[in-house]
């Protein structure tokens, strides 16, 4: 029998991607999932493992997900120090997923710009280095359209850029600025070799 600090065997990791797709799978069909009693539920049947640890065990699994460039299940941000054993089964599942996953991340992503002038937002997290794909998740990865995805980020990155101009517009107007506020400009827009974008 497991302790509390030990590492996970191979009967709790499945049960962990089990549970970690049943949600994902709800997600993928538009549905919610109450992730809190899905939690309790795995601790029943794993009583050394805490609710704690079962979360950051599927934030480890999003992290397998997003190493392969594919959408992880909201509300478990990526948590990057993954077990070795944890990242195949993860990869067989998304192997089996093939179609819908790679809709999924050719699809272009709604825009979520903040809507209020907020200058202090969090730095995106790097991505980490590609890890070598098994054959069967790598053909999966292949029929992403990447071009798509191109489009969307950079869609995002102009959105982007127009939020920022926004706040600093917002910035001066309050500062009782108006003349500043107007010669706040859009260089990347008028002049894309400038070297900065407002």
């Amino acid at each position: 029998m497991p302790g509390a600090g030990d590492t996970w065997n191979q009967e709790e990791i499945d049960a962990a991607i089990d549970l970690y797709f049943r949600m994902y799978d709800a997600q993928l069909a538009g549905a919610s999932t109450n992730k809190a009693a899905a939690y309790q539920g795995f601790v029943l049947l794993f009583p050394v493992r805490s609710v704690k640890s079962i979360e950051r065990k599927c934030q480890n699994i999003s992290a397998c997900l997003e190493r392969m460039h594919f959408p992880w299940l909201q509300g478990l941000a990526p948590l990057r120090n993954i077990q070795t054993a944890l990242y195949d089964p993860v990869s067989q599942r998304v192997a089996a997923r093939g179609e819908a996953l790679s809709a999924l991340a050719s699809a272009a992503p709604e825009l979520q710009v903040p809507t209020e002038a907020d200058p202090f937002v969090d730095p995106p997290a790097p991505l980490p280095g590609l890890d070598r794909l098994p054959p069967a998740t790598a053909r999966v990865c292949q029929r992403i359209d990447w071009i798509a995805r191109e489009v969307s980020n950079r869609a995002l990155g102009t959105a982007g850029e127009r939020w920022v101009l926004d706040i600093e517009r917002t910035a001066l107007r309050q500062a009782g600025r108006l003349d500043l506020a107007e010669r706040v400009r859009h260089v990347a827009e008028e002049d894309d070799g400038a070297g900065f974008d407002i």
